[in-house]
């Protein structure tokens, strides 16, 4: 019966019972044994992986690089003096005065033409839901411009999916997106 009894009183060496965890009622210290998954997580960390339902990067530098690519190949094409389309985008009851004169004089500033200026009264709406951005877009279809130019980014779309869809439809025709503020301030 002493067995039975030397059993009850030290559970952690008995097999089936629970295990205490390290400290002052159990002496045994901890495992220093390398697990499969801390192997995993160690090679994880050494190659950059994420997982699937991690954050994605900030989409910021590579939206810039994008627009800069599709511009320098739309002016590698030009063979004339570019006509562009000056765009702003206005809350209600706003004045586009400053936002038109600082797109104008970037617009100058690269060399290139005002042909118009199309404005929008609006808030966060997409793209295709307001009308100046539609008639910009028209003309550039038409060829009649060879781009837009506007104050940030926010102007086109403050979402990064419409905002690339924007980009992408641009430099498919090949035309310009010029920004007085540019993507990465």
């Amino acid at each position: 019966m002493t067995t039975h009894a030397a059993a009850q009183e030290t559970p952690h060496t008995t097999l089936g019972a629970p295990q205490l965890p390290p400290g002052r009622d159990n002496p045994k210290p901890p495992s220093t044994a390398r697990t499969l998954m801390d192997i995993a997580n160690e090679r994880d960390r050494r190659s950059g992986f994420r997982p699937p339902d991690a954050r994605p990067p900030a989409r910021g530098p590579w939206l810039q690089k994008t627009r800069l690519v599709n511009n320098e190949f739309a002016l590698e094409r030009a063979t004339r003096q570019r006509r562009i389309i000056a765009y702003a985008r206005i809350g209600a009851g706003g004045q586009a005065d400053n936002e038109l004169a600082a797109v104008r004089r970037l617009i100058d500033e690269h060399g290139h033409v005002v042909l118009r200026e199309v404005t929008d009264v609006s808030a966060l709406h997409a793209p295709l839901s307001r009308d100046g951005w539609v008639e910009a877009r028209r003309l550039v279809h038409a060829g009649l411009a060879d781009g837009i130019a506007v104050l940030n980014r926010d102007a086109v779309s403050v979402r990064d999916e419409e905002y690339e869809d924007e980009l992408l439809w641009l430099g498919e025709r090949p035309a310009l997106l010029l920004l007085v503020i540019s993507e990465a301030t």
